[in-house]
Formats: C-alpha cells, structure tokens, sequence
C-alpha cells in the first residue's frame, strides 16, 4: 500500500512539474533569445541599435502571437557556433536541415525556400554562364562560410578543391573580400548575393560591362527552419510556435526580390 502511494505521488509529481515548465513555456515568462553573430542582409541585420530582417520580423511577429517577446543576444562567430549547442540563446535563424543539427536542435515548420547561387568578380575570359565547377577548375578562390551547408554540390567541390576555399562567417565580410580582389567568388543564398550585386553596382562608377556578376546557376534548393535549443525548449512549445507561424506565413507575404 506503501508503495502504491508512493507511486502515485512521484507519477503526480512529475506531471505537475511537466505542467508547470509547459505552461511557463508558452506564457513567455521570460523573452526569448536569438543569436546574433554577424549582418546577413536580407533576412537578420542591424542598423544603428536596432535589429531587422525578413527572417526576425517573421519570428519577432510570430512569437508575439504566443505573447511571447525577443531579445537578441549579439556574440562572436566563434562564440556563437559554440553557446549555440549549450543553450545559452533559445533560438537561431536561417537553418537548413542536416543530421548533426537534427540531433542537437528542435526544427520549426520551414518558412521559406533558399536557393544558393554564385556571386564573381568579372574576369578576362569568364563566360557569362560561369557555374562552379568552371570556376574551381581555373583555381579560382572563392569565399564561403565553412560552418554553413550549401549542398552535397557545393561539398564535394569543397573537399576536392579544398585549396579554393576561403572562410568567411559574415556575409559582408566575404563581398568585401570580393571587392578588395582577394577572392574571386562568393557562395551564399541566391537572393542575399543578388541585392548585395544591386549595392556594387550602384556604388561602382563604370561605364564598362558590370565588374561583378550573378552565376545563373542554383547550386542548391532547400527549406529553411528556425532552430530551437533542446535545452530551453520543448517540442510542445515548437508545436505551438509552428502554429502561430503558419498564421503569421498566411497573412503576410515576404517581399524577396532578385530570385532565379
């Protein structure tokens, strides 16, 4: 008799502190943090003090639909990639799915395409339809986030041409290497390179052929998830998240140009 009590005081127990973390959860008691380690125009950047981006308004409104508020946590590259399996911040923007992240973190619904494509430096003898394999091939140096994924294409030509590949986390540090001529390509979402080529153009004073272009080639095509840590959150949450995202997805239209 003893132990049936005891039983079905522990059983009740932890159905109650499951209760409790789950309704605390999505009351939002506390804002939820995102991580912020760098521009990536056009979807999370920062301008003055402020923060925006397609992507974290999207989860900035979507969250607000659970009554739940955000906060950013800025931190460096190196910093971000490690704090990011800890815990230390809620969730993250821009995620392809992969199985290593599938194991540390939980996937929301995807809420947008990514395409990934190839911005070069305009070069004697580059033909307009370049692709990559042409590129790596004349030992062309191309800069890449090697902490991201861009697809089994883009791996392969990373692991047989490894000597072609320079690493650069933020976005606008690579294009910067692009105009400085220490790379000569830039792998990255299709429609992040294709304003940042509409920004060179523009600040460009020529009146030759266009000292950059867009490769048409689409290296990649996948969904795009926000990831959240397993230590804060729960899959319930996500699930209710995954909701008010759909809601929010169906009353607003993301505004992308330059697609392929």
């Amino acid at each position: 008799m003893v132990r049936l009590l005891l039983t079905l005081y522990f059983t009740c127990l932890a159905a109650l502190t499951t209760s409790f973390s789950y309704a605390a959860e999505t009351r939002c008691e506390r804002p939820l943090v995102v991580g912020y380690s760098g521009d990536w125009f056009p979807y999370f950047n920062k301008t003055g003090k402020h923060y925006g981006g397609l992507d974290y308004i999207l989860l900035k409104r979507t969250l607000a639909r659970l009554g739940c508020s955000l906060e950013v946590l800025p931190m460096t590259e190196v910093r971000s990639l490690i704090e990011q399996k800890k815990g230390t911040f809620d969730v993250s923007i821009g995620a392809s799915l992969t199985t290593s992240r599938k194991q540390d973190f939980i996937f929301s619904a995807p809420y947008r395409q990514e395409k990934i494509g190839l911005l070069a430096r305009s070069m004697q003898g580059f033909p307009t339809h370049v692709n990559l394999k042409y590129v790596v091939e004349q030992k062309k140096i191309i800069a890449i986030n090697q902490a991201g994924y861009f697809g089994p294409k883009v791996e392969v030509a990373q692991t047989i041409f490894s000597n072609n590949f320079r690493h650069g986390f933020n976005l606008a540090d690579r294009i910067k290497m692009l105009e400085d001529k220490k790379v000569d390509a830039v792998i990255d979402d299709y429609t992040a390179l294709c304003l940042a080529l509409q920004r060179l153009i523009s600040s460009t004073n020529n009146n030759g052929p266009a000292p950059f272009f867009l490769s048409s080639e689409v290296l990649h095509e996948s969904n795009i998830y926000y990831i959240f840590s397993k230590h804060t959150t729960s899959p319930s949450f996500v699930n209710q998240f995954n909701d008010a995202l759909n809601a929010e997805l169906s009353g607003h239209t993301q505004n992308q140009k330059c697609v392929p």
